[in-house]
């Protein structure tokens, strides 16, 4: 499931770009200024990055895009814009940018299309595919689908897998329960003890790990919350 950074100030443009990533199952993070686009950015590890070219200041989606191609020459950049012509261009490619979209009332059809043929022609980075950092404590490797936290190993189901990478990637909101249960095990009937048997093993698993919290409230939300500030670390890794 392709996972988006999403930045638009227009939220009735928003509202409709967004249901159309739901309807085409699409995850994605929207942010509506250029420094939550970039904070998501480094807090998400998203598949593309959506950026709209006129926001609150002028050439935001430009600022964007230059600051993620200093950490990050895999990640597709599609630009939005109403108005195409040479000299936005121009900056697009030179921010590092790979397409445009003009925004029109009509043009959701292509925005998927150019999502999914970024996506499929995103250069491979093996290193991150195969293991997520969690904090300095606790990471996944999914060569293996094997968590380390603290110096302790858990093996995990694939589903598992599955739920905490959901997790991660939107670490520190709040996800609606049902939601991610319906992505992790679809319509199987067991689903509610799959969810509650998997949350529980994940918690005890990174309990000693005080960066982590995985706060789970049944029947509405469950929330992966990853402390951002210098705690002094073992060297379990």
């Amino acid at each position: 499931m392709p996972f988006i950074l999403y930045a638009e100030d227009d939220a009735r443009r928003a509202r409709k770009d967004i249901a159309n990533f739901e309807a085409n199952g699409f995850d994605y993070v929207w942010a509506k200024n250029r420094k939550d686009a970039y904070d998501f950015y480094k807090d998400h590890s998203p598949d593309i990055a959506i950026l709209d070219v006129m926001m609150p200041d002028a050439d935001d989606g430009f600022w964007v895009a230059k600051k993620i191609r200093g950490k990050d020459w895999h990640i597709p950049i599609l630009f939005l814009s109403s108005i195409l012509d040479e000299d936005i261009i121009k900056k697009g490619y030179e921010a590092g940018g790979n397409d445009f979209i003009r925004k029109s009332y009509v043009y959701d059809t292509e925005l998927i299309a150019k999502i999914n043929s970024a996506i499929q022609n995103k250069p491979v980075n093996d290193e991150k595919k195969q293991k997520v950092v969690i904090t300095p404590d606790t990471y996944v490797d999914f060569r293996d689908n094997r968590l380390v936290s603290c110096g302790q190993t858990e093996k995990l189901t694939r589903p598992e897998c599955h739920l905490l990478q959901l997790l991660y990637r939107r670490k520190n909101i709040p996800q609606n329960r049902e939601s991610i249960m319906l992505q992790v095990w679809k319509d199987d009937p067991n689903n509610v003890i799959y969810m509650n048997k998997a949350v529980t093993k994940l918690r005890k698993t990174m309990s000693k790990d005080k960066r982590i919290t995985l706060c789970y409230i049944r029947n509405e939300s469950i929330t992966l919350s990853v402390n951002k500030s210098p705690i002094k670390s073992n060297s379990y890794l």
